[in-house]
């Protein structure tokens, strides 16, 4: 969905930088592409509609240039005219990471910086190419885009973090150095322990078998083996490693069929936005609100609560989902739940669902 405040935000960046064209693009932690968050040229029909997520795992130039921007938090420059979806996108093509930092919440903490995307500028006026000082302002500007796109990821990640919760399958994220970054409450009483996050997975793990798991995650990305838990139940667990080498595990009551190792997945790609992420947005918000609302604000207020809305929809279906296979797991009947409704609302909200779904799956109507 195009975010006015982004589109606003290019604006002013090209008339300070003097460029012709910008692309910012946020970096999806579920499959590790960029996906186009506002598009402005001057002089190439480029929609953000027409334009593909980057996958850094393709052969062009502008995948490995981009790839190396986000891996190494550098900028990088092309000479060259570079492809984008089909476009050709004039030289000199400036490529700057948008990076997101968080300074130390607790004593001995280290400062967090991470990829949340990146900004693209091309087409210099005045037949330039970028110099120095483009490059400083490229830098200080691509902050302000860190911010704008943490806050414009806000509702989804709090609902993320609300469907995470109440899912009934046990979930917990682990940090590279096996400590719990986040579990759910199925989790806890999976493992009979009352707080679990930021322990190191050796104080829980229960006859080792966690372990085990993890052992065979990092030889082979994936795992599954019998889980029983200090209480003697069986359960089916299920480890996966994320693209930043973070672990999802899943403990589930039952053989796990198709459906629900569809399921597992969804969650799992839901759980590859770091929990670091979600404390970034709201330290956004308070930084946002430091030089208090202004009446032209209200419009951006707004844009906010409708995104957020349209989020809820999504992950509360998801939660609805999840709790109907969990009772067909068990043997129980589904019960229709019929109630009076707009028709005409309702409506407008598949229309405005099928949008987003164009939208995410590059689709045209």
């Amino acid at each position: 969905m195009k975010s006015k405040t982004l589109e606003r935000f290019s604006d002013k960046v090209l008339q300070i930088v003097r460029a012709n064209g910008i692309g910012v693009f946020s970096l999806s932690a579920a499959d590790n592409r960029l996906y186009p968050q506002a598009m402005k040229n001057g002089s190439l029909p480029v929609e953000l509609d027409s334009v593909a997520p980057i996958d850094m795992e393709d052969e062009s130039t502008l995948a490995a240039l981009v790839w190396e921007t986000i891996q190494k938090h550098v900028h990088r420059t092309s000479d060259q005219e570079l492809e984008l979806s089909g476009h050709r996108l004039p030289a000199p093509v400036l490529i700057v990471p948008i990076i997101w930092t968080r300074e130390p919440i607790e004593e001995g903490e280290e400062t967090v910086r991470r990829a949340v995307g990146v900004m693209m500028l091309w087409n210099k006026r005045g037949n330039d190419h970028f110099d120095a000082d483009d490059h400083n302002l490229a830098g200080t500007l691509s902050a302000q885009a860190a911010a704008l796109l943490v806050e414009e990821q806000l509702a989804e990640f709090e609902e993320i973090q609300a469907a995470f919760s109440t899912v009934p399958i046990g979930l917990m994220l682990l940090s590279q150095d096996g400590h719990i970054i986040v579990a759910n409450q199925a989790a806890r009483q999976i493992l009979n322990q009352t707080a679990l996050s930021r322990r190191h997975v050796g104080e829980i793990d229960y006859q080792d078998q966690i372990a085990t798991l993890v052992s065979d995650v990092h030889k082979v990305g994936s795992a599954q083996a019998t889980f029983i838990s200090p209480s003697g139940v069986n359960y089916i667990a299920n480890a996966q490693a994320s693209h930043d080498d973070q672990i999802i595990l899943a403990f589930s009551s039952s053989p796990i069929n198709q459906d629900a190792e569809e399921l597992v997945g969804q969650v799992a790609h839901e759980l590859r936005t770091p929990l670091t992420v979600i404390q970034g947005n709201l330290q956004t918000l308070e930084l946002l609100l430091e030089d208090g609302l202004q009446e032209e604000d209200t419009e951006l207020v707004r844009e906010f609560l409708y995104t957020s809305v349209i989020q809820s929809s999504r992950m509360y279906r998801m939660i609805d989902e999840t709790l109907n296979l969990s009772r067909i797991h068990v043997g129980k009947e589904l019960e229709l739940d019929i109630e009076d409704f707009d028709l005409i609302e309702a409506i407008k909200q598949v229309f405005l669902e099928l949008e987003d779904r164009l939208q995410r799956y590059e689709l045209v109507a």
